[in-house]
């Protein structure tokens, strides 16, 4: 029976210590990613994805002035959120609390591009939406495309678990 115990709270630590970790990492990822420079050469390069997007749709009227869009007269302001950094800042933090070596390190790079990838497949719909209308771009930018990311976020943390377990 004690030695039961004496398991639980050596488990119970080790949470804690995962979840602090976890905070830490994901907080000081939090913060790097806003810093100005940061946010803002993450904002040009999904502005620059946006163009190319555009460029391969050839499609419909487009205004493009610093990171504000129209398409098809609908406004779009690519803003820090929309870079997917508060993702990429869980699944960072999720992996280094949950321990990353040189062999678990290339699944974590591989997670990370793969949200990175999933960005801009939002960032392709979201454009497609725009010539669908206004109602299915909402719908598109308010409910499906947030809730989605954030289950892929969840989906490519247990990815990096399966890799890394032994």
């Amino acid at each position: 029976m004690a030695s039961r115990n004496t398991k639980d709270k050596e488990l119970g630590k080790k949470s804690l210590f995962f979840i602090l970790k976890f905070l830490a990492v994901f907080l000081l990822l939090s913060w790097f990613f806003n810093l100005r420079p940061i946010s803002d050469l993450l904002i040009h390069f999904f502005v620059l994805v946006m163009q190319c997007l555009l460029f391969i749709l050839g499609e419909g009227s487009v205004n493009i002035v610093n990171n504000e869009l129209a398409v098809n007269s609908i406004p779009l302001i690519v803003a820090k959120e929309c870079t997917g950094a508060a993702m990429y800042s869980l699944f960072i933090a999720f992996a280094l609390a949950y321990g990353i070596s040189r062999k678990t390190c290339k699944y974590a790079v591989y997670g990370l591009c793969i949200l990175i990838g999933l960005n801009i497949l939002r960032l392709f719909t979201l454009l497609i939406s725009t010539f669908l209308g206004v109602s299915i771009f909402n719908f598109t930018h308010d409910f499906l495309w947030p809730s989605t990311f954030f289950v892929f976020t969840l989906l490519a943390v247990l990815f990096y678990i399966r890799k890394s377990s032994p």
